[in-house]
């Protein structure tokens, strides 16, 4: 029964303890900072067979070219088993896909994460959202001053009242459970994360 609690918890409002990479107070461009300072590496990685001999060899990029393979007539590469590897894992954040973009495909990213303030309702599957709260929040939203209001979701209809983003759903759904939910940020520090039933209680 607790552990059922727990989902049904964390679902409908927000966990007790987030263990999430989009925890209260972190810092997002300071994880992209991160990400981008220490990227994955990628390697592609190829199939040689010996035209004489039948055998069959797996060789990086940088192998093909330092050992010479590439001039020697006798190797062919298998082209449709070519394939890339990682081969240094990066900095690994699931904030890597916190991308906002318009309708037009413009991103909002930047601007999201150098407001001063900005506070973000989101829903990652807009046709099953709990609408019950949804204009109230929206409202509670629009309040403050000088702050940058927006609705986030997988579609650019989504929110009636207010400008409307778009992010890929299963990135949103990173970020919390509850459908919609609001993410509060400062300068791109997340400083409240919610459900609009909870919202509305602060």
């Amino acid at each position: 029964m607790d552990f059922l609690f727990n989902i049904y918890f964390g679902v409908k409002h927000e966990p007790l303890i987030d263990f999430r990479d989009y925890k209260i107070g972190t810092d997002l461009k300071v994880e992209q900072a991160k990400i981008a300072s220490d990227p994955a590496i990628f390697k592609t990685f190829y199939t040689l067979t010996n035209k004489k001999t039948g055998e069959i060899l797996k060789v990086n990029q940088d192998d093909y070219i330092s050992k010479n393979y590439w001039e020697n007539k006798d190797w062919e590469i298998q082209s449709d088993k070519t394939h890339s590897e990682v081969v240094k894992q990066g900095y690994v954040s699931e904030i890597s896909k916190f991308k906002i973009e318009d309708e037009t495909g413009n991103s909002l990213t930047d601007e999201i994460l150098n407001a001063p303030k900005a506070i973000i309702i989101f829903s990652y599957i807009p046709a099953e959202m709990k609408t019950d709260n949804l204009e109230a929040a929206i409202q509670k939203m629009k309040t403050n001053k000088n702050v940058l209001i927006l609705g986030v979701s997988t579609s650019p209809i989504t929110f009636k009242s207010i400008k409307n983003g778009l992010m890929d759903g299963t990135a949103i759904k990173t970020i919390a459970r509850s459908n919609p939910f609001i993410l509060t940020l400062q300068n791109g520090k997340i400083t409240g994360k919610s459900s609009a039933e909870d919202y509305l209680k602060k």
